[in-house]
């Protein structure tokens, strides 16, 4: 057991830490969004900066999305789509009319 006055600076205290975590997680499985936020306060991370990190971590993988929506899906905005038809809706036209007038002759 290391002596409890000797002083870890930031970085190796970060190591400890993240090593503790690794190691709860091993033998739990996992941690609630509330046991998060209790750890991120012993830690005096802001809640403005665990409730950021905990949203980043969320659209990452996709959980904020409906079951079944394909990821990304909602970054598509209603203007972008319809440009997108439209362009594809002129490239066919535009095809039509070069084969269709030398089909007739």
């Amino acid at each position: 057991m290391p002596n409890e006055n000797h002083l870890i600076d930031e970085r190796e205290a970060k190591r400890v830490l993240e090593r503790a975590l690794a190691l709860d997680e091993a033998r739990h499985g996992s941690m609630s969004v509330e046991q998060l936020r209790d750890v991120a306060r012993d830690m005096s991370i802001s809640s403005s900066s665990i409730d950021q990190a905990l949203e980043e971590h969320i659209e990452s993988l996709g959980l904020d999305q409906e079951p079944g929506e394909p990821r990304g899906f909602r970054r598509i905005s209603s203007a972008t789509l319809a440009a997108v038809f439209v362009v594809l809706g002129l490239f066919v036209w535009f095809a039509i009319m070069r084969i269709v007038p030398s089909a007739a002759q």
